[in-house]
Order: structure tokens, then C-alpha cells, then sequence
């Protein structure tokens, strides 16, 4: 059967279940979760335009093209051995050389020992799977993601309603309308299925209404698929959580006296020898591979020596198939450890003696400086305001860019306008949310700062920033509450 009809009946048999549920549960008209399900595959068909018209010239491109392309590479063994196929998608590869037999044209896949959470990997599982119904059409790709972001939407709004006195009708489109988690979520990549699991892991926590046994298979089934797909996200978010445990501990006692005991806790844990260097050496060796890609650059060799170029200084470097000669003093960085992979700025003198090429990329049109960390924890520390302004503003009203940047600085200034509103009208003083809002405000601020740390593009920004505008979205509507009693 051809994969549009298969694609049709799938889409005709979610529009349907949604119909149901919304009738069902008396709280909508029954045309209301369709309705919106339609304008999320719309914006699911602006997505495939960006990406296969403004950026591609006519070809899916970029990450989606990538991951889609990997899949089917992946799909494609099924059909030479199911049971290599099956190795593949449960993680099993035996050696590098299996790798390379089947998978040896892809670039998420070139390496043996990888985790099984590994994201990108994970991401291409999927999508291999959906190719049995899709058979390479990419709206059937983009029908799946954009159900189980929908899910996210309707799985989250099952518990803040019950917790808010907004009305049922506005909450449900104040979590569905924010632009960039409306867009990014209507797609086959990373969004939609992290979004479920973050979902269904506040829904098991939050929700006071269901029994424990579906509240434990939701965190369970939440924490697994958050996993998968951005594990750095739960991560950030159970740390964040840390507060919540506290407040149910310290039940009798003021919000700042456990927020001193949060923030106590969490300097002391950082305090150990192991996890202070591990954070400071993750989060540079982040920043430094992102800003290799985001800036692209030259890295070229020579007795053991390193030097890296950033694309804007190697004008003064020439190089021909894979040796590259320095003709005039030129700026640059020395790699003082090839290990932790330090930076420092060197000026190199004009040579004669050939340098080995290692690497060479074109960096990101969208792509800013940032301070480098090299390590330190008082570059970290000092750090802090230049990542927030970078994560929570970029892209400035001065950055160059397409339509697309305008549209994100116009929602920047809308969610800014959005949040001021929050804190001049919520209700903070006898809402029992508060210990909520305060989980997600500490959540939405780690994983800003880590954003802003380690991200020199602004439109990765503007697309990692989604569990974020979730997080936003949900205090908000936590915040308008007079209830007594959740």
C-alpha cells in the first residue's frame, strides 16, 4: 500500500481519537484537539519548507535531512538482515567493523562503544521505524512527532489545570501557542519525544489526582524518553526537583529557609573534588566542540604542536590538500592540552615548513563569540551574566539574519512582555504552587546558564531554549491560582 494512504489513515485515525477524547471529556467542543492537531501539521509543513526551501535549495537539509538520510541507511539493513537491524536498534553492535559494514555512510554512527543514550542515535532508531509506514515521504516523519509533542501539550495540561484558575480553554492554548515550542516541536528531530518524556515525568510528580501505580509507570516511562532524547535535560531538571523533595521534607518552614537549604546542599555537592572538576570539564569540552562547529576554523599540526585558526583569521594561512603554510603573522590559538583541549592565544610568525591539516569547517552564519571557560571556574563565575543575556535575548535586535531571526526576536520580546505580566499580576503569597513555580523557575535558569555557557549560535539557542518556554509556560499558568487547595 502506498505511503500516502497509509500516512491518511493514520492521520484520519489520530484526528478521530482526538475528537473522542475531546468529547469525552466534556471540557472542549469536540472539533477543539483536532482543530489544533491541523494547525500543529501546518506548522509541521512550514518546518519541512524551511528546511527544504530556505535552507536546502530545494532538498531536505541540514539536522532533518541528516537524521532522515541516517534512518533510512539504518531502515535499509532490515532488508539485508533483520537480525542485524534489531542489533542495531537495541544497542547491541558487537565491534567497529559491524558498524562500518552497515553503517558506515552515516556520521552519528562512526564510532563502536557509544551509549545507548545517546540522543542523535536515538533520534535515527525512531525515524528508522517510521520508515516502515513512511517509506521516505517526510510528512508521515513529521505526523509522528508532531502526536507526541500534541501529547506532551495534552498530558501537561491534564495536571496544571487542576492546580490553576485559568480558564480551561486559554491554559490549554497558552502551553500549545508559544511560537518556538509550537515549530521546533512539529518535527522527526530531538523536540517532540523529549518533550513527552519531560511530560509525563512532571505528570507522575505533580498529579495528586491518580493512583501511584500510573503515577510510578508515568516517571518511569517519563525519565526513559527524556533519556533517549536530550538527557541533559532531565538531568538539569533533577537537580532542579532537589527543591521540591526539600519542600515536602521542610513542610513547616519558610520558602527562603529551604531554598537555603537547596542552594547549601548544591554548593557542597560541588564542593566534592570528583564532581567540581567533571562539571567544569563537561561543560568546556561542550563549549569548545560547539564552538569548533559554530565557528568552523582550521586546525592544523607540526611536532606535536596544535594551532587552531577561527574562520575570520585564516586569511593569512594557504592551504593546499592537506598542508596548510602560514605566509604572514597570523592570530590564532595554541592547544596547550591535547587532553582537556585548552586554548590559548598565540601569534604565529610566517614559516616556510608546511603544517599538517587536521580539521577544517565553515562556521555558522549565526554564530557569536563567546568567553571561552578553558577549565577555569572563575571564568565560569564570571561567565554567568554574559550566558544569560546570550540565552535569554539572543538573537539581538542588532544581529544580521533571515525572517526567520526577525520572527525570534519578535517572540523575545513577547515572551519578556509575557513574563513581566506574570510577575505583576500572578499570585505568589498564599498560592500552594509556589514550591512548583519554583522548581520550574530553577530549572528554566540552570538550563538557560548551560545554554548560554556553551552555545556560541543563536539559532541553536533559539531551539534548545524549548523545554524552557515549557517551563515558562507553566508557571505562568501555575501562577494564576485561587485555589486553597491543590
Amino acid at each position: 500500500m502506498a505511503p500516502y494512504v497509509l500516512t491518511s489513515l493514520l492521520l484520519v485515525l489520530l484526528l478521530f481519537t482526538l475528537y473522542r477524547k475531546g468529547k469525552k471529556m466534556g471540557e472542549f467542543p469536540g472539533y477543539f484537539l483536532p482543530l489544533l492537531f491541523v494547525v500543529k501539521l501546518l506548522v509541521a509543513s512550514f518546518f519541512l519548507y524551511v528546511y527544504t526551501y530556505i535552507y536546502g535549495g530545494g532538498l531536505l537539509t541540514h539536522d532533518a535531512g541528516e537524521f532522515l538520510r541516517e534512518s533510512k541507511i539504518l531502515h535499509d539493513v532490515f532488508h539485508q538482515s533483520p537480525r542485524d537491524y534489531f542489533t542495531f536498534l537495541f544497542g547491541c553492535e558487537p565491534n567497529t567493523d559491524f558498524i562500518l559494514k552497515h553503517l558506515g555512510e552515516t556520521n552519528h554512527w562512526s564510532a563502536y562503544g557509544k551509549p545507548f543514550f545517546n540522543d542523535s542515535q536515538n533520534v535515527i532508531r525512531l525515524n528508522s521505524i517510521v520508515y516502515f509506514l513512511s517509506k521516505g515521504w517526510d510528512f508521515t516523519h513529521v505526523l509522528v512527532g508532531s502526536f507526541f509533542s500534541f501529547a506532551a501539550i495534552f498530558i501537561t495540561y491534564q495536571w496544571v489545570k487542576l492546580r490553576s484558575s485559568l480558564p480551561k480553554k486559554t491554559l490549554f492554548l497558552l502551553l500549545f501557542l508559544l511560537p518556538s515550542l509550537l515549530f521546533w516541536s512539529s518535527s522527526f528531530l530531538k523536540e517532540p519525544f523529549m518533550l513527552f518524556g519531560l511530560a509525563l515525568l512532571c505528570y507522575g510528580i505533580f498529579n495528586n489526582s491518580i493512583k501511584w501505580p500510573l503515577r510510578l509507570f508515568s516517571i518511569i516511562t517519563g525519565i526513559l524518553f527524556s533519556l533517549l532524547f536530550k538527557p541533559y535535560v532531565v538531568v538539569i531538571f533533577a537537580v532542579a526537583l532537589l527543591f521540591y523533595l526539600i519542600h515536602l521534607f521542610l513542610k513547616g518552614f519558610k520558602t527562603r529557609i529551604k531554598l537555603g537549604v537547596y542552594f547549601s546542599f548544591l554548593l557542597l555537592v560541588l564542593a566534592i573534588p570528583n564532581i567540581h572538576s567533571s562539571v567544569i570539564n563537561k561543560l568546556t569540552r561542550q563549549q569548545t566542540n560547539f564552538i569548533n562547529v559554530g565557528a568552523g576554523g582550521l586546525h592544523i599540526a607540526r611536532n606535536d604542536s596544535i594551532l587552531f585558526f577561527t574562520t575570520k583569521d585564516v586569511e593569512g594561512l594557504r592551504v593546499e590538500h592537506n598542508k596548510a603554510y602560514v605566509d604572514k603573522e597570523t592570530e590564532g590559538f595554541y592547544v596547550t592540552n591535547n587532553v582537556r583541549y585548552t586554548f590559548v592565544p598565540h601569534t604565529v610568525q610566517p614559516s616556510k615548513v608546511p603544517y599538517t591539516v587536521i580539521y577544517q569547517r565553515k562556521g555558522s552564519a549565526s554564530h557569536f563569540e563567546i568567553t571561552r571557560l578553558n577549565y577555569s571556574w572563575k571564568k565560569l563565575l564570571f561567565s554567568i551574566p554574559e550566558a544569560m543575556g546570550n540565552s535569554f535575548f539572543r538573537p539581538f535586535w542588532s544581529d544580521s539574519g533571515t525572517w526567520l531571526m526577525t520572527l525570534a526576536k519578535i517572540e523575545n520580546l513577547l515572551l519578556l512582555v509575557l513574563t513581566l505580566y506574570f510577575f505583576y499580576k500572578a499570585n505568589f503569597k498564599n498560592n500552594p504552587n509556589l514550591p512548583i513555580i519554583i522548581t520550574f523557575a530553577l530549572f528554566l535558569l540552570m538550563l538557560m546558564l548551560i545554554i548560554g555557557y556553551t552555545t556560541p549560535v543563536t539559532g541553536a539557542i533559539v531551539r534548545y531554549k524549548i523545554p524552557a518556554l515549557l517551563a515558562l509556560g507553566i508557571m505562568i499558568i501555575l501562577g494564576f491560582n485561587t485555589k486553597q487547595k491543590t
